[in-house]
């Protein structure tokens, strides 16, 4: 029988440059940013089967790559400029992000799922806490940004906002398994329950996956092995104010061209999502205020590209999607359950700082 070979390394201890100091290169950053927002999008969008197949239609390309990246690159780049970084700045951007979903999807005003029964002040009350308060934070934000913070640079700043006990849990080799493993079956779940067929979600798994293989490829040669400070790479100075015009003009693309029948005919819904920008964005910049300047000290030990732990996921992710695609009546308690506990989660960890005058993690 023959051996097969050995799976390519990414990246190796041995021969990674432990580089924890400068800014990195424009033209390096760049496919790093790309990175970050096929990240966000495969967690966001494929892996609920909102957009299967993100990375090969025009839509994916010109629109939810653009608003998943630009969304990611602006906000990681605000809150990580020179502040020290906690869980309620992170959810507080990842509420920021999800506001999106009023001038551009319109979803907030006028939902193209989960019905209308919720509505309350001209918002649908379920979408805005579901997108606000738990699937655009975590999934679109926080979870990529994590990622390949973990993969691809020499620290670890998003994980150690967490709480310490799940810090401490997650480096064990059995607890991060089954981190990883929880995390695969969620999504699976959501994948199964939204998905037309077992063969979609095939087709739509494995193209993602070499999307995201592919650009981790790029990285490798075009770093070199050197390995920076995830706040390095994000967009900084002129990077950063390009990245808010892009960003901005893709508002006013947006508000008149996507879904313009959804736009509300009196002022109380606009009244309403202004007033949620306002409180998220003075909590935000109070939480800010309050956090300590980074420590460019801090680093950790270059890690090996995660081939098991990938493999754990996207097994896991497959079988738990086709297991609830035969039997969908069960991913529903399974997903109101997260999305209640993750709102609820949200809500304490902003509220705490609020109420809190440390910043605490």
């Amino acid at each position: 029988m023959a051996i097969p070979p050995k799976l390519p390394e990414l990246s190796d201890n041995t021969s990674v440059d432990n580089h924890h100091g400068g800014i990195a290169p424009t033209g390096k950053k760049i496919f790093f940013w790309i990175i970050l927002a096929v990240l966000s999008v495969i967690f966001a969008e494929v892996t609920c089967y909102s957009s299967p197949y993100p990375f090969f239609d025009k839509w994916g390309l010109l629109v939810v790559l653009p608003l998943y990246g630009l969304h990611t690159l602006f906000l990681a780049g605000l809150i990580l400029k020179n502040k020290s970084i906690s869980l309620p700045i992170l959810l507080l951007a990842g509420v920021l992000f999800g506001l999106y979903e009023a001038p551009i999807t319109k979803v907030l005003w006028d939902p193209t799922w989960g019905g209308k029964e919720t509505m309350i002040a001209g918002i649908a009350g379920l979408q805005t806490g579901v997108l606000t308060l738990f699937w655009h934070p975590w999934f679109a934000f926080i979870l990529p940004l994590m990622v390949a913070e973990l993969i691809f640079t020499s620290t670890d700043e998003i994980l150690n906002t967490l709480p310490a006990f799940f810090q401490r849990w997650v480096k064990r080799p059995s607890g991060k398994i089954f981190s990883i493993i929880l995390l695969a079956f969620f999504c699976g779940v959501n994948q199964g329950a939204n998905t037309i067929s077992i063969q979609s979600t095939l087709i739509s798994t494995f193209e993602a996956l070499g999307v995201f293989l592919l650009f981790a490829l790029i990285w490798r040669i075009v770093s070199k092995n050197v390995r920076w400070r995830l706040r390095d790479l994000l967009p900084q100075g002129r990077e950063l104010l390009i990245v808010g015009i892009l960003l901005a003009a893709l508002y006013g693309i947006s508000l008149p061209l996507v879904r313009p029948e959804a736009l509300p005919k009196n002022i109380y819904p606009y009244i309403t999502i202004g007033a949620i920008y306002a409180f998220s964005i003075i909590l935000l910049i109070r939480n800010v205020a309050k956090a300590t300047n980074s420590d460019d000290s801090l680093h950790r030990v270059p890690q090996r590209f995660p081939w098991l732990l990938l493999l754990v996921f996207v097994s896991t992710y497959l079988l738990s999607s086709i297991f609830i695609f035969n039997t969908k009546p069960a991913a529903n308690l399974v997903i109101i359950a997260a999305w209640g506990m993750g709102i609820i989660i949200s809500i304490w960890v902003i509220l705490h700082s609020l109420l809190s005058k440390k910043n605490h993690q």
